[in-house]
């Protein structure tokens, strides 16, 4: 056994009493890596939506290239915004804000943070606009969620300097780094082809506190004789933590897109993830493999109680730890979770935390469901499984 594991249940016992104290005082962050505007041709555009029942405090920063603060012309939806850096709004209840950038200004890109009071669901965009016709036009909008932070990222790699798809129509990925933190970045950047083996490029980015950095995959990767096509894959390697956004950009005689392309941390493969899916009661459960994180709800398609079952199989003398988080992710759900031998038998007590040694080998069983607050679309949980 992994003498760690015990110290780490323990250790999260105590995080569920500390965050229970902390609620509220910590605001949600949320990052956009690429914001453009100005020139008359470039906008932005964000969209707010408080889920939650009660009001939420935001404040939305934007940085330029070097860190610095970007005074920035933002209008708001209900007259709301204004010429600067910083803007401080309130969201009431099940309500939106919506803004956009003048696009008036100089032509600049830089990078956006959002703080909340209270989670809340959060998108923005940038378009293409061309204000020389009658009526305006938008030529192309791309949408973008907010980016997470990591070390290590990978994202698909597409160069073609002839055509790719389409007969005469060529493409190019680039994509926007934030450096959030107050140390300096090192990153290596690392071109792999689809067909795995040796990188065929390395290049190291430099990315100062608090700066933002782009470029196309054809002007970093300039060692790289990209042929007719080139398909492969971009790893990010970084000092510290950073937010990462991939772009697409498509263009012939008729179009010129862009578009983006989400990028997940290397972190988010490390262990399986599935979804809790109806109906996995007590006589079909469903079939796991550990190490796994299962995002599940406590209800029935019918809208009543729920109890998830999930099947394990395990060798006699391995032990197995399932972690359930509830509270501590902001669930009002009050999580137990209940192991069975593959008779069906009770061989633990119910815990929102447990570790069980097999006797013998065969498929067990782990139960999550309530004790207290029963059942509910908003009754979601992660269940966290280990066997060691």
């Amino acid at each position: 056994m992994d003498k760690h594991v015990p110290m780490y249940l323990g250790l999260v016992c105590y995080l569920v009493i500390a965050l229970g104290a902390a609620v509220g005082a910590q605001n949600s962050v949320y990052y956009f890596p690429h914001v453009v505007d100005g020139g008359f041709i470039f906008g932005s555009e964000f969209w707010f939506n408080n889920v939650q029942a009660t009001p939420t405090e935001v404040t939305l920063n934007f940085y330029d290239e070097a860190g610095a603060p970007w005074i920035i012309d933002l209008r708001g939806s209900e007259g709301s915004g204004g010429h600067k850096s910083t803007f401080t709004f309130t969201i009431q209840p099940y309500s939106v804000k919506f803004f956009f950038s003048g696009a008036v200004d100089p032509l600049k890109v830089g990078w956006a943070m959002a703080e909340t009071s209270q989670p809340v669901n959060v998108s923005a965009s940038f378009s293409f606009y061309n204000f020389a016709t009658d009526p305006d036009t938008v030529k192309w909008s791309a949408g973008v969620l907010p980016s997470p932070v990591a070390t290590q990222f990978a994202f698909a790699a597409n160069v073609a300097p002839v055509e790719d798809i389409l007969g005469d129509t060529k493409v190019d990925m680039g994509f926007a780094v934030v450096n959030p933190g107050d140390a300096d970045a090192e990153i290596v950047a690392t071109l792999i082809p689809a067909t795995g083996g040796a990188a065929v490029s390395t290049q190291t980015i430099e990315v100062p506190a608090g700066g933002h950095y782009s470029r196309f995959l054809s002007e970093l990767f300039n060692d790289v004789v990209w042929g007719d096509k080139f398909h492969g894959t971009v790893r990010l390697s970084s000092n510290v933590n950073i937010s990462v956004l991939a772009l697409k950009h498509v263009f012939n005689a008729n179009c010129d897109l862009y578009s983006t392309v989400a990028v997940q941390p290397e972190s988010v493969f490390r262990s399986n993830i599935i979804y809790d899916i109806e109906n996995n009661d007590r006589t079909a459960p469903q079939h796991i493999t550990a190490p796994v994180e299962i995002y599940g709800t406590s209800n029935e398609p019918s809208d009543t109680a729920d109890e998830d079952f999930y099947a394990i199989d395990l060798v006699a003398g391995q032990t197995v730890y399932v972690v359930m988080l509830t509270e501590m992710i902001g669930s009002p759900l009050d999580g137990l979770i209940v192991i069975y031998n593959p008779s069906g038998t009770p061989v633990s007590g119910a815990h929102p935390f447990l570790q069980y040694t097999a006797p013998t080998s065969g498929t067990y069983f782990i139960s999550g469901n309530s004790n207290s607050v029963g059942w509910g679309r908003d009754m979601f949980y992660r269940l966290h499984v280990l066997v060691e």
